[in-house]
């Protein structure tokens, strides 16, 4: 339920030099913070980064017209992927074998989302859990942004917990669980 190591380090490459672009033009790091630098800092700036960016599309556009004799195709088709991107509060429902089934909390879609490096249920105890992020596509399955704000396990009552199960089975019967976003 996760990206093979080859994939998890392009994805994280692309990613990675898109928010040192927008950190530098946001002015969050100091033009003088090298890439290697950059990887190194704390979380929260590269998640200032992450915000910035979402908040700021057209950034990409720049990152993507101002590097595109550097991206190789692959890295483009990552970072086109942002583009595509659903941000919003989900729960988890719960982790298959393939990849964790996400609920839109705004639309009740059901998506089959993988994790980048970990499984989710390394970093879970149990589900359901609430969370915040963003997934976009990756090739031909759907990924996290990697970066989940959570507030812990939601417990539902009873009959949630029952509706929310039944709602999954009839969306795995009617097929309706969305597995790409191309």
């Amino acid at each position: 339920m996760t990206l093979d190591e080859q994939e998890y380090h392009q994805y994280v490459a692309a990613h990675m030099k898109l928010l040192y672009y927008v950190g530098i033009e946001e002015e969050l790091i100091s033009p003088a913070t090298t890439l290697e630098a950059f990887y190194k800092l704390p979380f929260q700036r590269k998640y200032q980064c992450r915000e910035a960016m979402y908040k700021n599309m057209h950034l990409l556009d720049s990152y993507l017209s101002k590097y595109a004799e550097q991206l190789h195709p692959g890295e483009r088709h990552i970072l086109q992927g942002f583009k595509k991107k659903i941000q919003s509060d989900f729960i988890i429902l719960k982790c298959l074998t393939r990849y964790c089934i996400f609920v839109d909390c705004k639309t009740d879609l059901m998506y089959a989302v993988k994790a980048l490096s970990d499984p989710f249920d390394e970093f879970f105890r149990r589900f359901p859990v609430y969370c915040t992020t963003a997934i976009l596509p990756f090739k031909d399955t759907i990924i996290y942004d990697g970066f989940i704000s959570t507030q812990g396990n939601v417990f539902l009552r009873p009959e949630l917990s029952a509706s929310m199960n039944e709602k999954y089975k009839q969306a795995k019967k009617n097929n309706t669980i969305v597995t790409s976003l191309q």
